[in-house]
């Protein structure tokens, strides 16, 4: 297993047990402050302020700061910060930048987590295929195919390593070819 994925499972399963104490915008405006929070408040967090809103999260394992950056889904756009420490509100949103810049988007772009997000999240939320379009830019290939059941469309991202079925305009397989 290679050491970037066990590095993701940890931080997966220490996200459901840590607290998140202070949750800000990319902006720095304060949105919630506590010291009890469990990850399902962060998951709140993400419903109240961002309603239907598809996203990714990205644990800072190269930075000093302990927290996470929320993006919008297949993108490198911030929606929230997540920090875990205890010092004043102004302190923390010093590190803000820092969390937001410790996110690789071309690794995640041409990594596994790009696939992961697509299968994990993508299908589930039925992403639609002008979303993933706005999102990765345009594909190395697109056909359409119409029918009696519907709108069949395979969109190809040579670069990725990824062909994509949409049926009626909604992601329903993710095909991995590299």
């Amino acid at each position: 297993m290679n050491k970037r994925l066990v590095g993701v499972l940890i931080a997966f399963v220490l996200a459901t047990i840590v607290n998140a104490r202070t949750i800000f915008t990319p902006d720095g405006t304060l949105l919630y402050r506590s010291t009890g929070d469990t990850f399902t408040s962060v998951a709140a967090a993400m419903r109240e302020h961002f309603p239907g809103m598809p996203y990714h999260s990205h644990i800072a394992f190269d930075s000093e700061v302990d927290g996470s950056v929320t993006f919008k889904l297949l993108t490198n756009e911030p929606l929230l910060i997540f920090i875990e420490d205890a010092r004043p509100t102004e302190e923390q949103r010093l590190d803000i930048h820092e969390l937001i810049e410790s996110f690789d988007y071309e690794d995640y772009l041409y990594g596994w987590e790009l696939a992961f997000d697509l299968k994990m999240y993508g299908i589930e939320l039925g992403l639609g295929d002008l979303y993933v379009l706005s999102a990765l830019g345009p594909p190395s290939s697109y056909a359409e195919r119409t029918s009696a059941a519907g709108s069949l469309s395979l969109i190809s991202y040579r670069q990725y390593g990824l062909v994509l079925t949409f049926l009626n305009g909604r992601l329903t397989e993710v095909l991995e070819v590299r």
